[in-house]
């Protein structure tokens, strides 16, 4: 197997990912550190606020993950 059979039977290879990081710092940048990686997926960690991490399995699992989490006092 090559190197870039694992990322294409994910279905999502470096530039798409680079791709979908760039739309959910627009919407989310403000508020949260927001990555990908092997290891832990998709990620988000809130600005200002020490151990909050959020991983999710996909980047729609994470950008609903947001979208609850946001609001004041959280």
């Amino acid at each position: 197997m090559d190197r870039a059979a694992p990322q294409a039977a994910g279905g999502t290879g470096t530039e798409d990912i680079a791709k979908v990081l760039d739309v959910l710092r627009l919407l989310w940048d403000d508020e949260y550190l927001i990555g990908h990686n092997d290891e832990h997926g998709w990620w988000a960690s809130r600005r200002g606020v020490i151990g909050h991490i959020m991983t999710a399995n996909s980047p729609e699992e994470l950008g609903e993950m947001l979208g609850d989490d946001f609001g004041p006092g959280r």
